[in-house]
C-alpha cells in the first residue's frame, strides 16, 4: 500500500467545485446535515439558481452547488459547459 502524499493539490477552474472539496474535506458532517430535511423541487432549485453564491457561507455554496449539480438535467447547472463549443448542425 502506498504512503499518503504529503502534499495535495486540487486545480478547478470552477471556484464551486473547489469550495465544494474543500467543504467535504474538512467540514463533512455539518455538509450532510445541510441535506437532512431537503426537498427536491422546481421552486427548490429555481430559489437556489437565482441565489447569488458570494452571499452565502461556504458550507451553504457548498451545498448549493451539490443540490443544482444532482438535480439538473443532464448533469448541467446553466451557464455551464465542457469542451469547446460546436455549431449547431440543424437550425
Amino acid at each position: 500500500m502506498l504512503s499518503p502524499a504529503e502534499v495535495e493539490a486540487l486545480n478547478d477552474m470552477s471556484d464551486e467545485l473547489v469550495n465544494l472539496y474543500r467543504v467535504v474535506q474538512h467540514h463533512l458532517e455539518v455538509f450532510v446535515r445541510q441535506f437532512k430535511w431537503a426537498l427536491t423541487s422546481r421552486p427548490v432549485f429555481r430559489w437556489l439558481q437565482d441565489t447569488r453564491p458570494e452571499t452565502l457561507t461556504d458550507i451553504q455554496r457548498a451545498a448549493r452547488f451539490y443540490y443544482l449539480q444532482q438535480n439538473c438535467f443532464g448533469g448541467h447547472v446553466e451557464g455551464r459547459s465542457s469542451g469547446r463549443q460546436r455549431p449547431r448542425r440543424v437550425d
